[in-house]
């Protein structure tokens, strides 16, 4: 006869704002190379685009 263990899992209802901060401390790397990519192809796709005057007469 075997017996089965039903553990019962427990959860914090509680946000520990460390383990955040914990993830981000870990993934630097990443966001800073996130971020820098974006600006880098934002300035890319402002550079390329057309430059387009107007003028408006009152």
């Amino acid at each position: 006869m075997e017996t089965q263990n039903k553990g019962t899992a427990v959860y914090e209802d509680e946000i520990n704002l460390y383990d955040y901060w914990k993830v981000i401390v870990k993934r630097k790397t990443l966001i800073i190379g996130l971020f820098l990519a974006a600006v880098l192809a934002s300035g890319i796709i402002s550079f390329l685009m057309p430059k387009i005057y107007r003028g408006e007469v009152v």
